[in-house]
């Protein structure tokens, strides 16, 4: 005779076994998966480059408008104005030590090619403007003294105003006699902003950890709080699109968000590219269709953000940094085939892409 009873508590011991293990199966499949795609995606260990060594920690590039020109941020070295029409023979032009006190400490810059100046933030002393007309010459022009650490900094498009950040909220600094640069409105909170950036005249975001900040400077009173977006927090940074249409917000351990701004007013968002790497900073294409992004360790990934709710790596560039080595910000050329890295105390790596 069959035990019914016997029949039924295999039958439920099977069941329950099945749904012990079967998590556990689809938890290694995905995992398994996972490294398989992370394994497809090509990493070049670069051959067809240059670095060029460079006394200092090198922590900001910017390049002029043809791109024949860099010049670097270098800490307490100040500022390295290099010639690289020939990429991959980049040389020296000129070193420009601009301050006297060996805690000074130059960290970013803006450059208003225009005007042939530049503008250099320093950890503490405030804002230097620099005459590069001659770039074997640079004159320093005047110093404005802060009050406070500034945080960051960008330029107008028109090049007449300067948007700083600091502990007490934002300066809005009139620069259009370079000689003499002075304060003409603020606005302040207890937010700390690790980001500003002029989406459009007379409107600039504010980058906080968790949110945007969106205002209106008028500059015959106070700038007006005009729009928020809540971001998935850690960004540090934001870079625009050519046409200002999109931006993408570098955000740590979350990879890069990426934002639709065709409204300024009301940011939108896209998609998000999550690198497995932590992101430092990032540029695009100027035709908007491929992101190049700075991971804090040792490469720089590209990606394919034609569509961004579906960005796809292309490749991961091996730098072969060392761990004092960062990637922290990236120039591109006009041609967009050699990339340029600040490479911390590792110098300026030049990078043939193709």
């Amino acid at each position: 005779m069959i035990d019914h009873q016997l029949k039924f508590k295999q039958k439920l011991i099977f069941l329950l076994l099945i749904i012990l293990i079967l998590p556990l199966i689809i938890i290694f499949y995905f995992a398994q998966k996972s490294d398989i795609d992370v394994q497809q995606i090509p990493i070049i260990s670069i051959e067809n480059s240059k670095t060029l060594n460079l006394r200092g920690t090198i922590r900001d590039i910017k390049l002029s408008k043809d791109t024949k020109t860099a010049y670097v941020v270098a800490d307490s070295r100040g500022i390295y104005i290099i010639d690289i029409q020939n990429p991959l023979d980049p040389k020296l032009i000129s070193q420009f030590k601009y301050f006297k006190n060996s805690y000074d400490k130059s960290r970013s810059l803006e450059l208003v090619e225009d005007k042939n100046i530049l503008f250099v933030r320093d950890t503490l002393a405030g804002i230097y403007s620099i005459n590069i007309e001659n770039l074997s010459e640079p004159k320093l022009l005047t110093t404005y003294n802060h009050q406070e650490q500034i945080y960051k900094f960008c330029i107008s498009k028109n090049g007449n105003y300067l948007y700083l950040t600091d502990k007490s909220g934002i300066k809005v600094l009139d620069i259009k006699n370079p000689d003499e640069i002075k304060i003409i409105t603020k606005y302040n909170t207890k937010k700390k902003y690790f980001d500003i950036i002029e989406v459009k005249e007379n409107i600039i975001y504010l980058l906080s950890s968790f949110d945007i900040d969106i205002l209106d400077i008028n500059f015959d009173q106070e700038p007006k709080l005009i729009g928020n977006y809540i971001t998935l927090g850690d960004a540090e940074k934001i870079t625009l699109s050519f046409n200002k249409t999109r931006a993408f917000l570098s955000s740590g351990y979350n990879g890069v968000e990426i934002l639709d701004i065709a409204n300024k007013l009301n940011p939108k968002p896209l998609g998000i590219y999550k690198s497995s790497k932590i992101t430092k900073s990032a540029i695009v294409s100027k035709g908007g269709k491929t992101l190049y992004i700075s991971n804090l360790n040792d490469t720089v990934e590209m990606v394919d953000i034609q569509n961004p709710d579906n960005a796809k790596s292309l490749q991961t560039i091996n730098i072969n940094f060392t761990k004092k080595h960062k990637a922290l910000n990236l120039g591109l050329s006009i041609n967009e085939n050699i990339l340029f890295v600040a490479n911390g105390i590792g110098g300026m790596k030049v990078i043939k892409l193709r």
